[in-house]
């Protein structure tokens, strides 16, 4: 956990090793969003992840509905 301080104009700073941990870039778009009286920041939208299995062969071993309780 790394603690960080709100300017006087509210910005933070990420803190290096996360930054570089991340693979954040200068300028890119983060989300953020509260839940639960947190503040959780994100790289992706969920719209943004859409799809990224597609293509992906189905195995007949796989589960399936019928497993499920």
């Amino acid at each position: 956990m790394h603690a960080v301080k709100l300017s006087q104009d509210f910005k933070i700073e990420i803190p290096r090793e996360l930054r570089e941990r991340l693979e954040l870039k200068p300028e890119q778009e983060v989300y953020l969003f509260e839940r639960d009286g947190q503040i959780h920041i994100v790289r992706n939208r969920i719209e943004e992840l859409f799809g990224i299995a597609r293509g992906i062969e189905w195995k007949e071993n796989y589960r399936d509905r019928n497993d499920r309780y």
